[in-house]
C-alpha cells in the first residue's frame, strides 16, 4: 500500500454531518496537543497532510483522510484542553462517544490509536479514552509521542509505564520516524482483515 497517496476527505463537528466511506479504520484519539496530526502526517509521509496547530485544541472536529483508496484515517478533537469553554469540550466529548459508536457497530475493522505524550504520566483523560473504545469494542494500542526528547533508560521506563495502563505501547516521534512502520503495519492488518 501507499501511504503517501493519501488525501483530505471530509471535517465534521457533528456526526450527522459526516459520511464514512466503507473502508477500515484507524482511529487517532489523544490529549490536545500530543501530536496526533504529527504522527498522521508521520505514517503518511505528507507533512501537511493533517493540520498541526502551533498551540493546543486546534483539532475541533473528527477529520478523516482516505490512504490508497483502502483505509480511512480519523483524526479526532483533542481532549482535556482546560481553556476551552465547558460546553465545547462536553460537545467534543459527545462528538468522540458517538463516533466510536458508528465505527465500532459497523462490520468493517477498526483500531484505535491513543497518543500520549511520552514525558509525561498517563491522564486521567486517557484512562477515559481508553474506556470509550473498549465500551464500542474497538481494540486499541497506546503510541507514546515525542520519545526523542527521552534519553534510553527514560524511554524504558515510559514503555513499562504506559504498558500497565494500555497494554500494547508503541514508542513513537513524529521527529525522527520512531514507529511508523509499526503504525503501518497495524493499517495493513486492518485492511488484510477487511477483505
Amino acid at each position: 500500500m501507499n501511504y503517501q497517496n493519501a488525501e483530505f476527505l471530509t471535517t465534521a463537528a457533528r456526526l450527522a454531518d459526516l459520511e464514512l466511506p466503507e473502508l477500515p479504520s484507524l482511529v487517532f484519539a489523544g490529549r490536545s496537543n500530543v501530536g496526533k496530526s504529527s504522527l498522521i502526517n508521520l505514517l503518511t509521509g505528507r507533512k501537511g497532510l493533517a493540520r498541526v496547530g502551533s498551540s493546543p485544541g486546534k483539532t475541533t472536529n473528527v477529520n478523516l483522510f482516505c490512504v490508497d483508496g483502502s483505509l480511512m484515517l480519523c483524526d479526532l478533537p483533542g481532549y482535556g484542553y482546560a481553556r476551552r469553554p465547558h460546553d465545547e469540550r462536553e460537545r467534543w466529548a459527545r462528538l468522540i462517544d458517538s463516533f466510536l459508536a458508528v465505527v465500532g457497530n459497523r462490520k468493517l475493522p477498526a483500531m484505535g490509536v491513543i497518543v500520549l505524550d511520552g514525558r509525561i504520566p498517563v491522564q486521567d483523560s486517557d484512562r477515559v479514552m481508553a474506556d470509550y473504545f473498549r465500551s464500542h469494542r474497538i481494540p486499541y494500542v497506546a503510541a507514546a509521542n515525542k520519545c526523542e526528547k527521552l534519553k534510553s533508560a527514560e524511554r524504558t521506563a515510559a514503555e513499562r509505564r504506559f504498558a500497565e495502563v494500555f497494554g500494547t505501547v508503541l514508542l513513537c516521534s513524529a521527529e525522527t520516524g520512531l514507529g511508523a512502520d509499526e503504525l503501518r503495519s497495524i493499517g495493513e492488518m486492518l485492511i488484510h482483515n477487511g477483505r
